[in-house]
């Protein structure tokens, strides 16, 4: 079990000895967006995410599990900018992954 994961449904890190359900891992380098600001007293900094992670989907697929993400999604354009934490939720949520 690793050491941290993310409880999906609050995306708070959480100890990984204190969880007892199954994790999925992710793998995917996101770019940075967002204005960072820095703590001045504990000098720890914070990206703001701005919704400018792009997200292109195919405009038309053959593959029936695109469609029907497309369809779940409620997307009727192939390109949308979002939050992180809101594309990572949704996606968990609709293959029922808790943790990350």
């Amino acid at each position: 079990m690793p050491s941290k994961l993310v409880r999906i449904s609050d995306m708070k890190a959480v100890d990984g000895a204190q969880v007892n359900k199954e994790y999925c891992t992710l793998s995917y380098s996101w770019n940075q967006s967002g204005k960072v600001i820095k703590d001045k007293t504990s000098k720890k900094s914070k990206r703001i995410d701005e919704d400018k992670h792009k997200i292109i989907l195919p405009e038309k697929s053959n593959i029936k599990r695109v469609q029907n993400f497309i369809q779940y999604m409620g997307i009727k354009d192939h390109v949308r900018y979002v939050k992180f934490e809101g594309i990572i939720q949704q996606l968990c949520q609709q293959f029922t992954i808790h943790y990350l």
